[in-house]
């Protein structure tokens, strides 16, 4: 008898943590979104925003670091990672500042993409 109640319960706990590692996955950034794949540093370099377009992502700031899933709902970049949640508005989307360096703009600040290989599986091309 003692069996079959340690694999139901076996079952019950795979189920749980395959179901806690599931929201620790984002989905692939849309289409229309994936200019935003790479890394990105504030213009005053306190804020570090590394975005892959598998959906997952890094923000870190002198008060919060996130790392994990990322979601996207309209103009709308979410970390969010066990109640830590960083909303990343995105006022406009990447674009070439003078020829020179990447530039998109969230609440009405400059981030500037810079080469890193946190993200290897991002290639842009």
């Amino acid at each position: 008898m003692k069996a079959p109640l340690a694999f139901i319960v076996l079952a019950v706990l795979s189920a749980f943590l395959a179901g806690c590692l599931g929201a620790f996955e984002g989905k692939p950034l849309p289409q229309d979104k994936k200019a935003l794949a790479g890394c990105w540093v504030s213009e005053d370099a306190t804020v570090d925003i590394l975005i892959s377009v598998t959906g997952s992502g890094k923000y870190r700031s002198p008060t919060v670091s996130i790392t994990g899933p990322i979601t996207v709902d309209g103009d709308v970049i979410s970390f969010n990672v066990l109640g830590i949640k960083k909303d990343l508005p995105v006022d406009r989307m990447p674009f070439s500042e003078g020829g020179q360096r990447t530039v998109f703009v969230s609440n009405g600040l400059p981030f500037y993409q810079y080469d890193c290989t946190e993200f290897p599986e991002d290639s842009k091309s």
